[in-house]
């Protein structure tokens, strides 16, 4: 199985592109700019997995025309090589944030998609090419929704890798508002989640939530970081670390993904953090 992975180098593509080679595939990291149509390679390739992005959701506030011209403009130009380029299928990761304010929990596929942010606006627009192009040109493709990834090798702008890190340097634990309830998912399991929607022949044309079904406040990861860590500092809140436009809940309904790919995580969210902070501190 010939592969291409855009974002390979970033948070996910790494554990991606390993377990990819793993299974067999000869994989191609994709090299350059994702707006610059002479970056492409030639094909043909059996799946191209498109995970380039501005993913940060502080920096698409700060930088928003920068977020839309990469994840929309870029996947709008990855499209266009790819109806040309004999390529088997495009798996998209898109994000929850499309889904905007929840209007029911867990967030099934079906749920309305009213992003409240330039980062989920710039990724619903994404969407939309790679399914104009799909039906339009016949270019194959699974569109995936992952909910928050945590583990090994996250930036620190993310809220499981700041807490370590702080953690780790031991002075203090500053956060911003700890209600928020998200979905973790652990990033080994999120590459096998796309390792399945590369090849499963059911999986075409859809359109899947990548999350555990379970949500956590920012609190509970807080705690859980300091459980596994045996660190006895106490979070403070900092009044500049609350968003603005922040989603109270984003927990998943991951039935659909189950029932076409076969995928349940297998790491618990408290071992998932143990071996981040391991990773971090080499323990």
């Amino acid at each position: 199985m010939r592969v291409l992975v855009t974002g390979a180098s970033g948070f996910l593509g790494r554990p991606l592109v390993a377990l990819l080679e793993s299974e067999g595939a000869q994989v191609t990291r994709f090299q350059g700019d994702v707006r610059d149509p002479a970056a492409y390679p030639q094909g043909p390739f059996d799946a191209v997995l498109h995970l380039a992005a501005i993913s940060n959701v502080a920096r698409s506030i700060a930088e928003p025309a920068l977020a839309w011209d990469v994840n929309a403009n870029g996947t709008q130009r990855l499209m266009e090589w790819a109806r040309g380029a004999d390529v088997g299928r495009v798996v998209f990761v898109s994000s929850a944030q499309v889904y905007g304010k929840a209007r029911v929990s867990p967030i099934s596929e079906s749920h309305p998609t009213l992003p409240t942010g330039p980062y989920g606006a710039s990724k619903l627009a994404a969407e939309a090419a790679v399914r104009g192009y799909g039906a339009t040109y016949g270019v194959e493709f699974v569109i995936v929704r992952p909910f928050n990834m945590y583990g090994p090798g996250q930036e620190r702008g993310f809220l499981v890798p700041d807490v370590l890190h702080q953690i780790a340097e031991g002075k203090s634990l500053v956060t911003g508002d700890l209600t928020p309830v998200r979905d973790f998912t652990f990033v080994e399991d999120a590459a096998r989640f796309l390792s399945l929607a590369a090849r499963v022949p059911g999986a075409a044309g859809a359109t899947l939530n990548l999350g555990s079904g379970e949500g956590h406040s920012a609190g509970e990861i807080v705690d859980l970081a300091l459980r596994v860590s045996g660190s006895k500092l106490r979070p403070t809140q900092d009044p500049a670390r609350l968003r603005p436009a922040e989603i109270p809940e984003l927990v998943v309904d991951n039935a659909l993904a189950r029932r076409t790919l076969g995928w349940a995580p297998r790491v618990t969210l408290e071992e998932g953090l143990r071996r981040a902070w391991r990773a971090m501190t080499k323990a």
